[in-house]
């Protein structure tokens, strides 16, 4: 008479049970590895932006305190660099651009990590918020004329996200949530206060 073996096989109620526990920790996961990745995104587009304030200093120092000239929006595909070019310079980064097949070609520190869309369409993921003062008087004068109305505000937001990715926004409450610039040099999670507006 044979023997039986002592291994026993797991019933397909067993299998199951498994099945359901490990879906249940995996569910439990999730939202912890997503908040860790928006947290890691974040971190690197505020360095992205502490990076372009480093860029903003040298170019004042170079041209007697003026920031960079840009009188419209970043748009790689029609050619408007002003101001990525003169950053890239000061970085020694390359300016994006877009290939013979015509796709944007863009890098840190342009690009905010957690950007899919922006960046690839205009080729940076960051609204140059001087560009609008800049805009409104002729060139020789508009660099000069921008940068003296924005000092009156260390705190004045010179870049800020373009997108959404951070949760914040332009409408109801300016710029909380989203990644911020100021003029000051400082990068931070922006907040209620902060404007693109010098205070009077």
């Amino acid at each position: 008479m044979g023997r039986r073996s002592g291994h026993r096989a797991f019933t397909l109620l067993e299998m199951l049970v498994c099945i359901a526990v490990i879906a249940v920790l995996i569910g439990l996961l999730m939202p912890a590895l997503s908040s860790v990745r928006a947290s890691r995104d974040r971190t690197g587009c505020l360095a992205h932006l502490r990076t372009l304030g480093q860029a903003v200093r040298m170019h004042r120092g170079d041209f007697d305190g003026l920031l960079p000239y840009a009188d419209r929006p970043v748009d790689v595909q029609r050619e408007h660099l002003d101001p990525l070019r003169a950053l890239a310079e000061r970085l020694d980064v390359q300016t994006p651009s877009v290939d013979e097949r015509g796709t944007t070609r863009a890098g840190p520190p342009f690009v905010c990590p957690s950007d899919s869309d922006d960046a690839a369409e205009r080729g940076t993921s960051y609204w140059y918020t001087p560009h609008d003062l800049m805009a409104l008087w002729p060139r020789p004068f508009a660099q000069r004329a921008a940068t003296v109305w924005l000092e009156r505000d260390p705190m004045v937001v010179i870049f800020h996200d373009s997108g959404r990715w951070h949760g914040g926004g332009l409408v109801g409450v300016p710029l909380t949530g989203m990644n911020v610039l100021r003029l000051d040099g400082g990068a931070e999670a922006g907040r209620a206060g902060l404007s693109v507006n010098p205070r009077h």
